[in-house]
């Protein structure tokens, strides 16, 4: 069942017995997706990037939050899992500034840096691209992103932020503790996938 976001809000008005009742707490319930999907909780895949003869980088993927896996395809199989660059960015650039030590015809490493993914050595043919990743929820909170497993999560939250926001001490007293067990709770049920990137 999908988590809808008048059902957010009937349940924090009738858990903070607002009367008038509350007709906009999207900020709010935003604040909670936010911080639960780093988790990192929600899987996603870019299958649409290529590489061809000569790239150096892949765009990091939208919501990028950490990595999975990426694998090239050289258009007969998939090759083995790249692997995170040893010593990140600075030894990455530091391996580029041996031009010989840059070429091959494929990568077999790759560090993160700003909005892309910089690969070792450069690609030398062309390649389809699969990047596995955790992400971040989007900035929408009429769709919301996580399964009903989350449901009481995101409500316990969303009446936390909503009593925070109203400085309702008593009621802050009593949801914040039960949307901490509650994040507890799923992270205990919801481990998240290995990364093999270091495979």
């Amino acid at each position: 069942m999908a988590i809808l976001k008048a059902a957010i809000l009937t349940f924090v008005n009738d858990a903070l017995h607002r009367s008038p009742a509350l007709t906009d707490i999207d900020i709010q319930i935003q604040s909670v997706l936010d911080e639960l999907s780093q988790g990192p909780y929600i899987e996603a895949t870019d299958d649409d990037q290529t590489l061809e003869d000569g790239d150096e980088y892949l765009a990091k993927p939208s919501g990028y939050f950490s990595m999975i896996s990426i694998v090239l395809n050289d258009g007969s199989c998939d090759l083995s899992p790249l692997k995170p660059f040893p010593g990140g960015y600075k030894a990455y650039r530091d391996a580029r500034a041996d031009a010989e030590a840059a070429t091959a015809s494929q990568p077999l490493y790759y560090v993160m840096w700003g909005d892309s993914i910089w690969l070792y050595p450069t690609v030398g043919q062309d390649y389809t691209v699969r990047i596995d990743y955790y992400k971040l929820h989007a900035q929408d909170v009429d769709t919301i992103e996580f399964n009903d497993d989350w449901r009481r999560a995101i409500n316990f939250g969303a009446v936390f932020e909503v009593a925070c926001k109203y400085k309702l001490g008593d009621y802050m007293a009593i949801w914040g503790p039960r949307y901490e067990m509650e994040k507890e709770k799923m992270r205990l049920s919801h481990p998240a996938q290995p990364s093999i990137v270091g495979a």
